[in-house]
């Protein structure tokens, strides 16, 4: 994390820290931050945590928040939005110190404190009580609001997911009912005598009747590179050019020559494939409708012919294997460094196409699984519906016994009756809805007979001058109504300049504020002046100890040393009388001070009393003053009174 973003992701240059400010009190103001943040978060303000938002959007709006989401009843307009301009914020302030003041809030808190968004010291412990309160209403009316959300949800008709079980159901039977294999064609299966080519054939057949035709191969381009490559070696080398090189151009002859022995037969292969799938064409006959679904016995010749399949399949891998081991040893009997380097690729090429064989062979297994549990479905449906035709013939025999009976003639010769006349409803409703449509189709090449002739007429003209006016009109509007925009816009950009200039009220609270700034700072000036002041005066009784214990340290050595003779005696007391005249003189000094300063204190208050008394006289003058002005409006309205 860099050093200029806190632990949840919020800048450092969204605090606004004086220059003086110390790094401790950074550090706390940082902390309490964090922890006002945190009980936002967990009375379920989520807001706080947005890091994009100001200081003031996050921390205040969680106050606002908290107030509004307490429970109590505030007579206080709590209004807050976003980007707020100054005069907004402190009006938003004021009323939450309101609010806070008539929630008991036992913790002091100012509007200049909540404006600037500088003194979350101060914000914490107001929004930790905020949080609680909320807390507490929130476990008050949680199941009540619990109640009324869930009978909100049955009354509005909503569903649970499991409640749409069966839908979702049905749409999952019919996308499966979708992709399941249908017949296209049919071919009979009693001429089959089990041969090789027979066996082919069926697996051919049985692809044609579900619809997959037999496609060519092509060349891939790494083939084709590969056979030029060859072809250019064999051009190119000549084997009288030493023994190795006519060793490697006989291998290049060779693998040409099986190369195209290759293709052709795999020509032939697929003209008598092409041949054949036309013969079965031919044999096969369509089944009626869009296809049938695969049934039991379909299932089960599917899953014989994979088999048989995948036995090839296996069987043609075991050639391939014994036929790369046999090219292996031919090109280790050739044993040179060169022939391994030229057979290297077509040896890479040939475990390709082994790996590719496994995957079909495990893909082909996968295949015969899947087909495996489609038949036991399958077989498992069968036996249902075999079960409900034999109930179908039950019923059936049931009623043609029921008919042979004499009680049932009338009904039945009333039920033939009413056969007859539903299908010569059916015909004469068919006959109806053609006779409605010939009119329809007679009814509307008259309307467009008559648009055609209406056109041409003068009402006609009328509609295209219309149109036209109506184009010259919209024209203008469009044009109007883009000089409108440009017009407020301007407007909006000099109401944003106006909002930008304070207000008289604004004002106000600057001035309002600055006060309480002022008294703040005045109160802390003679704090400090008294601390002052209590400092100068412990020093120098610091420094009149001092000298004062020095003098008797001095005294108290030499006082030994000057008993000892007489004329040393008289010296020690000549120091002390001179000793002591120093002293009164410095106390004559000091006494001689504090009655200049005392003179100067009384000067000092006379003045200041005189002041007092002169501003007294000021504002008795004022007071007499209004009085006059006020009995001079009074005497002129009597005067025009009795004037009028």
């Amino acid at each position: 994390m860099p050093a200029d973003t806190l632990e949840d992701g919020t800048s450092m240059k969204q605090f606004k820290f004086s220059s003086g400010t110390s790094e401790s009190e950074k550090k706390l103001q940082i902390t309490s931050f964090l922890s006002t943040v945190k009980h936002l978060k967990e009375a379920g303000f989520f807001r706080a945590s947005i890091t994009k938002l100001s200081l003031f959007d996050r921390v205040i709006g969680g106050l606002c928040w908290c107030i509004t989401s307490s429970g109590v009843a505030v007579d206080v307009d709590i209004l807050f939005r976003e980007n707020m301009d100054i005069g907004q914020k402190v009006i938003l302030s004021e009323s939450v110190v309101e609010a806070c003041r008539e929630m008991k809030c036992p913790y002091p808190l100012q509007a200049n404190q909540i404006s600037q968004c500088n003194d979350f010291g101060a914000l914490l412990p107001v929004i930790t009580f905020l949080c609680d309160a909320v807390i507490k209403w929130r476990m008050l009316t949680g199941d009540t609001t619990r109640i009324y959300s869930e009978m909100e949800f049955s009354s509005k008709g909503y569903t649970f997911p499991e409640e749409n079980y069966n839908l979702e159901k049905s749409f999952l039977d019919k996308v499966l009912n979708r992709y399941t294999p249908n017949r296209v064609m049919r071919y009979s299966q009693d001429n089959w005598t089990g041969s090789r080519e027979e066996e082919e054939a069926r697996v051919q057949s049985c692809l044609l009747e579900y619809g997959e035709k037999f496609k060519r191969k092509k060349l891939s381009k790494d083939d084709e590179e590969k056979l030029n490559v060859v072809a250019n070696a064999t051009g190119g080398s000549s084997p009288g050019k030493g023994n190795r090189g006519g060793r490697l151009a006989g291998f290049e002859k060779e693998y040409a020559r099986m190369q195209r022995l290759a293709e052709k037969e795999e020509e032939e292969r697929a003209k008598t494939m092409e041949s054949r799938e036309k013969e079965l064409l031919q044999q096969m006959s369509a089944v009626g409708g869009k296809g049938s679904k695969i049934k039991a016995s379909g299932v089960a010749g599917i899953v014989a012919q994979n088999s048989d399949l995948i036995r090839s399949a296996a069987a043609n891998l075991a050639k391939v294997e014994e036929d790369l081991h046999l090219g292996e040893n031919n090109v280790e009997a050739n044993s040179a460094k060169g022939l391994e380097m030229a057979h290297q690729r077509k040896v890479d090429a040939l475990k390709k196409k082994i790996e590719a064989a496994k995957k079909e062979k495990e893909n082909a297994t996968k295949k015969v699984e899947a087909l495996k549990k489609i038949f036991k479905d399958a077989k498992g449906a069968l036996e249902d519906k075999v079960k409900y035709v034999k109930k179908v013939i039950a019923k059936t025999k049931e009623l043609e016994s029921m008919e042979g009976k004499a009680e049932f003639q009338e009904h039945l010769q009333t039920l033939k009756e009413l056969i007859r006349l539903n299908e010569t409803l059916k015909s004469k409703e068919k006959a109806f809805k053609a006779a409605c449509v010939k009119q329809r189709e007679v009814i509307l090449q008259k309307k467009s007979e008559m648009e055609d002739s209406t056109s041409k007429s003068e009402d006609s003209k009328r509609l295209n001058e219309i149109d036209t006016m109506y184009d010259g009109v919209k024209k203008k509007y469009d044009k109007i109504r883009q000089l409108l925009a440009k017009k407020n816009q301007h407007i909006s950009m000099v109401a944003r300049q106006i909002d930008d200039v304070p207000t008289r009220t604004e004002l106000i609270q600057y001035e309002r504020r600055f006060v309480e700034l002022y008294q703040q700072v005045d109160s802390k000036l003679e704090e400090n002046r008294k601390y002052y002041d209590y400092y100068n005066t412990q020093q120098r009784i610091y420094q009149f100890l001092s000298k004062e214990a020095e003098m008797l340290q001095s005294i108290n050595d030499t006082f030994l040393e000057g008993m000892r003779t007489k004329s040393n005696q008289k010296d020690f007391l000549e120091q002390m009388e001179s000793l002591i005249g120093g002293i009164e003189r410095t106390k004559e000094s000091q006494e001689k001070m504090l009655g200049t300063v005392k003179g100067k204190f009384e000067s000092n208050s006379k003045k200041h009393q005189k002041l007092v008394e002169k501003q007294r006289a000021y504002f008795k003058a004022v007071k007499d003053f209004q009085v006059a002005c006020d009995k001079n409006e009074m005497l002129e309205e009597q005067l025009e009174e009795l004037v009028g």
